[in-house]
């Protein structure tokens, strides 16, 4: 004898519209989780006053009726939810609950049965939920939701992947990226063509495993829950993470266009935050994001550094020599922004480190000498910077050459250190011969000898010989303009620099505009609180000053 569960599908659905056909009262129907919509629109009702709901994570079955989305509970909707089904006075702990589930309602409703009946505590659960997978968020007997989460979604995936030979990859791609989303274009080189990208990811969201979102709708959006399944059931999330980083890596722009593409920088920094956390794939391309971001003096660029180094530790150790790289990374950034008081300390750490694991000549021991030296310099700790800068450019002269481009940063370092110490014959002598080495290596305008040339301008400023310093000034400006452009850091300091040249000599009217020009600009690009503004700022107000008075 054959139960119930054993008929075929398409007798009890011809039945069932028999049935409906013949209706003339009044009730509710329901299609319950519903995959294609052909299954049901032959078996709807055609007449009477039977209310259907059908029930769906397929945005095809949006043709049928009305659509009305079942979104995830606000911020304030979860936690009151948690608070009274858990009869726990702890908002706080509620909300960090709710955040991390992402304000799913079925994972709130799993979640708060569990803190209720086990945990009885919202800090327990979290901890619970950071050490162990999302197998936990099962329904118990009788639940009114009657699938795992995990198994739902899973699910989902399964009935995608049969036709769409990309779709996991490009879900754990996007599983392993930022929770508030993905810009398509970062993804294109992912799958094999721009055709199967946008195709795969229109069946994604027909399955209502990603969502579009941004002012242009090509954002790919995945709820976190779905992410971390997807991330659980992956065999392997560094080949996946491999290829995305491969994607990524096409976004990040050589160095003479890293100006030109800024504009890129905090997005990748976005997704690498998020796929260093799961993989040490993209590590490396994190470090160079670092450099891309200071660069391009990106406000972005502290908080990458500081995470990327963290990203680093956790992965591959304390001694590694990318983590030590990724640490001179986050003090370079530090000292960037004015944060000498943190930098110094790391970048003291890091050189002591390098000696330790590598050794006293190694060229990462002698770029962290080197950044130490510069940090000590600025912090006016002259005695301690300008011993490191001299053994730092012995060291790289017999180990990497006269020529070579550290050789002549450090020459160039020292002959900085040499003029702010006051030792202006020093500094002009080994700036001269620094410039002359950087035209003859690298050329006239490339950027290496555009600030050994701003240098040597300050050289001469400070040593009085003014008329030499305002002719440098003014090649360098009119050389980072045209190599730079005119909103270039670089750029901008080189205007604050020719305007200093030029009040010197008194030469106020061509002063004050350029002043002008570079405080504008660099209020603008590097923002009113960063230590560089606030100095061309103070420059351009002790010469309208000095104006005012003369009258």
């Amino acid at each position: 004898m054959r139960g119930a569960d054993d008929e075929p599908p398409d007798r009890v659905l011809g039945r069932l519209r028999a049935h409906l056909n013949a209706y003339t009262g009044s009730g509710l129907l329901v299609f319950d989780n519903v995959t294609d919509p052909d299954d049901v629109v032959e078996h709807l009702p055609v007449a009477g006053s039977l209310q259907v709901i059908v029930t769906s994570t397929s945005t095809d079955t949006h043709n049928i009726g009305t659509s009305v989305a079942v979104d995830v509970f606000s911020p304030t909707t979860a936690v009151a939810f948690l608070t009274d089904l858990t009869q726990l006075d702890d908002e706080p702990g509620a909300a960090a609950v709710a955040e991390e589930l992402g304000y799913l309602p079925l994972a709130l409703a799993l979640a708060g049965a569990r803190i209720r009946d086990h945990e009885r505590s919202f800090t327990d659960y979290l901890r619970h939920l950071n050490e162990t997978t999302l197998d936990h968020l099962t329904p118990a007997k009788g639940h009114g939701y009657p699938t795992a989460l995990t198994k739902t979604i899973l699910l989902s995936v399964g009935r995608v992947e049969a036709d769409h030979p990309h779709a996991r990859l490009l879900l754990e791609a996007i599983a392993l990226i930022a929770p508030d989303g993905v810009h398509r274009t970062l993804l294109e080189t992912l799958l094999p063509t721009r055709d199967d990208l946008l195709t795969t990811a229109a069946a994604l969201r027909r399955a209502s495993l990603i969502d579009y979102a941004g002012e242009d709708g090509n954002t790919y959006l995945m709820h976190r829950l779905t992410q971390r399944v997807l991330r659980e059931a992956a065999p392997s999330l560094d080949e996946t993470a491999t290829k995305v980083t491969d994607a990524l890596d096409h976004h990040l722009p050589p160095e003479d266009r890293f100006w030109e593409l800024r504009a890129i920088g905090p997005d990748l920094a976005r997704q690498l935050a998020a796929l260093t956390r799961h993989s040490q794939a993209a590590l490396g391309l994190a470090n160079r994001t670092t450099r891309f971001l200071h660069a391009t003096a990106s406000p972005a660029a502290v908080s990458h550094a500081t995470t990327t180094q963290l990203h680093h530790r956790t992965h591959l150790g304390e001694d590694h020599p990318t983590t030590l790289l990724s640490t001179n990374n986050l003090a370079m950034t530090l000292k960037a922004v004015g944060r000498l008081n943190e930098a110094i300390p790391l970048y003291e750490q890091t050189l002591t480190d390098h000696r330790r694991t590598l050794s006293n000549s190694h060229p990462s021991t002698l770029l962290s000498a080197n950044n130490l030296a510069g940090a000590y310099e600025e912090a006016g700790r002259l005695g301690e910077a300008i011993p490191l800068f001299e053994q730092t450019l012995t060291d790289r002269r017999r180990t990497l050459g006269n020529d070579h481009s550290d050789t002549l940063l450090s020459a160039n370092n020292l002959a900085s250190a040499y003029q702010a110490a006051g030792r202006a014959n020093d500094a002009i002598k080994l700036h001269e011969q620094t410039l002359t080495d950087y035209r003859r290596t690298l050329g006239n305008n490339h950027p290496s000898t555009l600030l050994s040339t701003n240098n040597l301008a300050g050289a001469y400023r400070t040593a009085g010989r003014d008329d030499d310093a305002i002719a440098l000034d003014e090649q360098t400006l009119t050389g980072r303009r045209r190599i730079l452009g005119n909103d270039h850091p670089d750029t901008l300091c080189s205007a604050n620099n020719l305007a200093g040249a030029y009040l010197a000599v008194g030469r106020l009217d061509e002063a004050i505009p350029l002043f002008k020009q570079a405080a504008v600009g660099c209020e603008r690009v590097l923002g009113p609180d960063h230590p560089t503004t606030v100095v061309v700022i103070r420059n351009y107000a002790t010469a309208w000053k000095i104006a005012s008075e003369r009258g």
